[in-house]
């Protein structure tokens, strides 16, 4: 009996510590676990919350910016504008009434060893809003633009359907296109957000060519500015921004084909205009879009 007594407590002991031994294990296990919870829950909502952030920002940049992805076929519409409405349109038939203005002895105007086309304008500007027909137009006929988006002119400044110059791109054989879209349609703090600032060089392009004697003294400085070359300036918009009033984009797209269109007459007409200064610098290259009827209608406007 005492050997059976003195093994007894030992036995007892020995589970007793394996039993501490596996609670321990067990309690240890838990609390790996729980970290390893803790950790990934920490890293899932760092995740969540920088996610969050950059969605928010996008969503105020674009918000700022009022831009949508322009589609395909509404662009096509207005780069593909048939060559007989262009021929019919001619000057736009008294539509067009800011012609461009001879710059005269003007400093060649180039980039890349191309005659370059300065843009300078604003997305809440319905003059810019206008314009920007006109010239997506013109310039389509050098070379291609891609990424170009819509937008309208400020709520309270016309809310014309247009495009923008931002964040687009544009190449040809031919010219060079240089835009900057100054400030957002979206108010902040009383005036308009900015969205791009104009590098010095063109800042001096816009204090030399956008004022006497190319842009009336009480007109000095009003955008959009388009410099062509050095060749021809253009200040406000070719044509009466209230002509396109408050359709759609698909609606002024739309008219586009039609010759006998208020719209047509003012975006194609100013677009021809465009084209023939723009045929000037390159030496009337293309052929088949310097040569063009409505083209050569456009020239007697050039001075």
């Amino acid at each position: 009996m005492a050997k059976a007594t003195a093994r007894g407590p030992k036995r007892g002991s020995e589970r007793t510590r394996a039993k501490v031994a596996a609670q321990r294990a067990a309690q240890q296990r838990q609390e790996r676990r729980r970290r390893m919870l803790t950790s990934v829950a920490g890293i899932v909502v760092i995740v969540l919350a920088i996610g969050g952030l950059v969605g928010y920002y996008l969503a105020q940049h674009k918000k700022s910016a009022g831009v949508s992805t322009a589609a395909a076929s509404l662009v096509a519409q207005v780069t593909g504008i048939p060559a007989s409405v262009l021929t019919s349109v001619g000057d736009g038939g008294g539509l067009v009434t800011n012609h461009p203005k001879h710059i005269v002895n003007g400093a060649s105007l180039t980039a890349n060893g191309k005659p370059e086309v300065v843009y300078i304008g604003a997305e809440y500007c319905p003059y810019c809003a206008a314009e920007r027909w006109a010239m997506v137009n013109a310039l389509s006929r050098f070379g291609t633009f891609t990424n170009l988006h819509t937008t309208r002119s400020a709520v309270n400044d016309g809310n014309i359907a247009t495009f923008t110059f931002y964040q687009s791109t544009y190449s040809s054989p031919y010219v060079a296109f240089t835009p900057t879209e100054t400030r957002t349609n979206q108010l902040s703090g009383g005036t308009y957000a900015t969205l791009q600032t104009p590098s010095k060089a063109l800042a001096q392009l816009l204090t030399r060519y956008d004022g006497p004697p190319y842009v009336p003294v009480n007109e000095a400085g009003g955008i959009p500015f388009v410099d062509i070359a050095n060749r021809y300036v253009v200040d406000g918009s070719s044509y009466v921004p209230t002509t396109l009033g408050q359709l759609s984009w698909t609606q002024i797209a739309g008219d586009l084909a039609n010759p006998s269109s208020p719209v047509t007459k003012g975006i194609v007409g100013a677009a021809n205009e465009l084209t023939a200064a723009i045929c000037t610098a390159t030496q009337d290259l293309p052929t088949d879009v310097c040569a063009a009827p409505g083209v050569l209608a456009a020239t007697r406007h050039l001075g």
